[in-house]
């Protein structure tokens, strides 16, 4: 089982979405091994577990 990471979509600026530490959501899900998801509202959350979230990031495989 995969383990999901969800962070709020608010911690990321838009579009470019770069949190205050300058690190995206792609760098953390690369720094973790884990797919991130970002989330506004509880829909948002069940569209990221049940993998319809147009904002996952996955770690990119070829690092």
């Amino acid at each position: 089982l995969t383990q999901l990471i969800l962070l709020p979509r608010i911690a990321f600026d838009h579009p470019d979405l770069i949190s205050l530490d300058d690190i995206t959501p792609q760098e953390i899900a690369n720094r973790l091994g884990r797919p991130v998801a970002l989330a506004d509202q509880m829909g948002d959350v069940w569209d990221a577990l049940v993998g319809r979230s147009k904002l996952i990031f996955h770690p990119d495989e070829t690092r």
